[in-house]
């Protein structure tokens, strides 16, 4: 996540503040997907864009950003739950561990680029394994908050699903251009 040093940064500085700095740059930041809305609205408009380029870094932004988000929200809720003490156990990053013994993330109050790179690595893993379904995941649900967004997770999962699909008929359905002046024809 970009704000994974910020976040770290923000509960060391004010643990007791450090939910509501967090969700107050996550808000600023959210203006982003707008104008990258508005990017793909003026490219797809454009006549000298390649729209399978487009068409393309569209699709591989919205999977690889839905990805991000579904990760680094899962994280931050774990993050809730904390990493340290009796909650431990009760986050789906401990029970990962549980699983996995060669993830030797140790949950300190700082991380070097290493630590960063396990840390986001496993978000992405997280963010494409809850969109994607495959049943790879061993963990389960243990609050009510991570209930909650594993309900998110799925509606967000049949809204990509449904827009690849769409995507993919589109093209496989893609009306060949001398049949319709055939049909045409045929009408008058």
């Amino acid at each position: 996540c970009g704000s994974l040093y910020v976040s770290e940064v923000v509960r060391i500085w004010a643990p007791e503040r450090a939910l509501l700095l967090f969700f107050l740059c996550a808000i600023v930041r959210c203006s982003r997907m707008v104008e990258l809305g508005d990017f793909f609205r003026k490219k797809e408009m454009d006549l000298h864009a390649n729209m399978r380029r487009v068409a393309f870094l569209k699709f591989f932004i919205m999977v690889f950003g839905l990805s991000h988000l579904t990760g680094c929200l899962s994280y931050f809720l774990a993050r809730l739950g904390e990493f340290s003490g009796r909650n431990l156990t009760m986050t789906w990053v401990a029970q990962y561990k549980a699983y996995n013994p060669r993830y030797d993330y140790d949950y300190n109050e700082t991380l070097s680029l290493q630590e960063s790179c396990k840390v986001y690595l496993l978000i992405i893993y997280t963010g494409f394994n809850g969109l994607t379904n495959m049943g790879y995941e061993q963990t389960d649900p243990q609050r009510w908050e991570e209930m909650l967004f594993c309900i998110a997770v799925v509606l967000m999962q049949i809204v990509l699903e449904a827009y690849i699909l769409g995507t993919l008929f589109h093209y496989i359905v893609k009306k060949d251009q001398g049949v319709e002046n055939f049909r045409k024809r045929l009408v008058m």
